[in-house]
């Protein structure tokens, strides 16, 4: 997926520090979050490890 960069709003600015923030505070808490990158779906935990969640995929 190659997505083309644009502008961001102040609003979307805000929404990605507030997230930002949101899970920094996590992680000092102990709490893991989940992401997701071009190798898919993984929890990252405090200590900035990725661990990848197997998911079953659809097929054709």
């Amino acid at each position: 997926m190659n997505l083309k960069k644009r502008p961001i709003s102040k609003w979307e600015k805000l929404a990605e520090e507030a997230i930002t923030e949101a899970i920094r505070k996590d992680h000092i808490r102990g709490i893991a979050t989940f992401h997701a990158d071009k190798n898919g779906i993984y929890q990252l935990t405090p200590d900035g490890q990725k661990i990848y969640i197997q998911t079953n995929e659809r097929t054709k």
